[in-house]
Order: structure tokens, then C-alpha cells, then sequence
């Protein structure tokens, strides 16, 4: 599996010796979070998927304590 998200690209290019950062960055495994990952594949490669976007959201419990 690959990620192909720009902001992860991002992050790896300015922090190459704290890439493992880019989770924590992103609030993979938090429970604030939900995420949602726009999954693709190739026409050449088609059991072969990669995350092409991951599209973050406040979870309601925590934005119901932010207004």
C-alpha cells in the first residue's frame, strides 16, 4: 500500500530525519479525528491500492467542546 497524500509528501521533504512524525501530524489513531481515505488503483495494476487523499474531521464529541 501506498500513501500519495501531498501534505504527508510535504511534511517527509521539509523532516526527513522525523518522517514517522507525519502520523501523529495527520492524527492517525487519535479518537479527535475521523479520517476518511480517498483509495485508488491503476488501469495497469488493478488489485494493487494506494490512499490517493486522507480527509480529516473533527469528531461531534470534540466539536461540540470547541463552541
Amino acid at each position: 500500500m501506498q500513501l500519495l497524500e501531498w501534505g504527508a509528501y510535504v511534511w517527509i521533504a521539509n523532516n526527513p530525519d522525523n518522517m514517522q512524525q507525519v502520523w501523529q501530524n495527520m492524527g492517525i489513531g487519535s479518537d479527535e479525528w475521523a479520517h476518511y481515505f480517498v483509495v485508488g488503483n491503476q488501469a495497469n495494476h488493478r488489485t494493487s491500492y494506494m490512499v490517493i487523499n486522507v480527509l480529516r474531521q473533527k469528531t461531534a464529541m470534540f466539536q461540540a467542546t470547541l463552541i
